[in-house]
Parts: structure tokens; sequence; C-alpha cells
């Protein structure tokens, strides 16, 4: 993935028993409200690594950043999600 890209990195202390999609786009700047992420995700404009993100409800955990993640608002804001 874009090495370009803008990164937001974790810590497995961040993420603990799993973390909330609309907790890391909050985190990563790219909306500023768990009820603007929500909307976003609601209206399809929310993509994890480039597929569509449709559930607000989504948990990830520490297994699922093995490789970093991609988040996208919109089609042109976009950013690298890893844990250290």
């Amino acid at each position: 993935m874009g090495d370009d890209l803008p990164t937001l990195t974790l810590s497995t202390q961040d993420v603990g028993d799993g973390i909330s999609v609309v907790q890391i786009l909050i985190k990563s700047g790219l909306v500023n409200t768990g009820k603007e992420a929500k909307r976003l995700i609601a209206e399809d404009g929310a993509k994890l690594n480039d597929a569509p993100l449709n559930d607000a409800g989504l948990i990830l955990q520490v297994s699922d950043f093995e490789k970093p993640i991609k988040l996208s608002k919109g089609k042109k804001k976009h950013i690298l999600v890893q844990i250290t």
C-alpha cells in the first residue's frame, strides 16, 4: 500500500480487547465525532482496505493489524493504521 499515505500508529494497549472502527476514524482525524463517523459509514463514504465499510459496530482485534489497514473517507482522504 502507499508508503506516502499518512499513518496512524496505535499501541497494543490502544487496541486492547478490540477497538471499534468508529474510534479509529476519530483517532485518525478523518472525522471529528462518533456521530460523523456513523453517518459516513451509513452513507457508504468509508472504506476499509478499499472495500466498502458498512458496519459501524465493527470491532478490530490486534490480529487484524498484521499488515497496516487502509481507511478511506470519500475518494481523496486516506490513512494507514498500524500497530507497534
